[in-house]
């Protein structure tokens, strides 16, 4: 039998991002990760992301994810963007996640800051249906 790709401190952060089925997404996503590279890399990934990083519990998970939200506005990583955006907006109110991505065009510019905008408004309209 495989063993699980999520550890007890992953599991709680997993929760806390996406509810209660946080565990069982990232197991998933583990899964995925097998058949589109291999095991080791499943491993690999979800250990330093999912149960390293996000377990630490230095940050709550809501501030962590303003904090992704704003670094992958500034990089324009739109598609993780999307993901990050869905999350923050699980434990933040969504004036402070659009916010944080307006502030960006400091950083980034106007035109990533523009990007995210659409990224985000693509979530809220998706999570509005």
């Amino acid at each position: 039998m495989a063993r699980s790709y999520i550890t007890e401190a992953g599991a709680r952060a997993a929760d806390e991002m996406f509810g209660e089925r946080g565990r069982e997404l990232m197991e998933q996503n583990g899964r995925d990760w097998v058949q589109r590279v291999d095991d080791d890399w499943a491993h690999t990934i979800t250990d330093w992301i999912i149960n390293g990083c996000y377990a630490r519990g230095v940050l709550p998970t809501s501030t962590r994810e303003l904090c992704a939200v704003a670094a992958l506005t500034a990089l324009g990583r739109t598609r993780e963007l999307e993901a990050h955006v869905r999350i923050a907006l699980n434990s933040n109110p969504a004036e402070q996640v659009r916010e944080v991505i307006l502030q960006m065009a400091v950083y980034g510019g106007v035109p990533v800051a523009l990007e995210g905008m659409r990224a985000f408004e693509r979530v809220a309209a998706d999570s509005a249906q």
